[in-house]
């Protein structure tokens, strides 16, 4: 059996299916759209929520994380609580998929419920690295990380001292084999760009 185009010209079953197949491919409808996420992690210490007879651990960082697409930032899911303690995780919560698409876009923002310490700062860099290497295993950008300008000094700190070094004015820009962080502040103000070369210990 045959089917015939709209220019009368005669098709074979297979060729019929194939001009389906792209135009199907081709429509816009069809095309894969590159999305923009907005993640918030929230910090907080927590000094007795682990506190019991035989236990060595006294301070406790929890960092709780939200996303949401960049359009709709009302509609942001809870996606997981950590808790960390010397900048380790100890515990974790997860409370949804983190269905970001493969090379969607990311902005990241970190902020603490109080003033805040060093055990969040060291939770908030750890976090930090686990999302950035995340990310760049999933074809991910994350543009930049926003930063309160009170802890800015302190998160760049223990990221450098997980292994990220900062890129030079004149270096090379090409993203081969590394993942990028941009720190920028909140005020602004404070701006430093990281990277981490990938398959060195952190």
């Amino acid at each position: 059996m045959f089917t015939r185009s709209k220019n009368g010209k005669k098709l074979m079953p297979g060729m019929a299916l194939l001009a389906v197949a792209l135009i199907s491919i081709l429509s816009p409808a069809r095309a894969s759209e590159q999305r923009a996420w907005d993640v918030k992690l929230q910090t907080e210490e927590l000094q007795r929520q682990f506190v019991y007879r035989g236990s060595t651990i006294n301070a406790v960082a929890k960092i709780k994380t939200k996303f949401a697409l960049s359009t709709n930032p009302d509609e942001a899911k809870e996606y997981e609580a950590v808790w960390y303690h010397d900048g380790k995780p100890i515990g974790m919560e997860k409370l949804a998929e983190f269905n970001i698409g493969r090379g969607d876009i990311l902005y990241v923002k970190v902020s603490h419920k109080k003033s805040p310490g060093e055990e969040e700062c060291k939770a908030a860099a750890f976090s930090l690295m686990r999302m950035s290497l995340s990310a760049y295993h999933k074809a991910n950008s994350i543009i930049t990380m926003t930063i309160p300008t009170e802890s800015f000094s302190r998160i760049s700190n223990e990221l450098q001292a997980r292994g990220c070094k900062e890129i030079p004015q004149k270096a090379d820009q090409s993203n081969a084999g590394q993942v990028r962080f941009n720190l920028e502040s909140e005020p602004e103000g404070m701006r430093q760009h990281l990277f981490f070369v990938t398959g060195q210990g952190s």
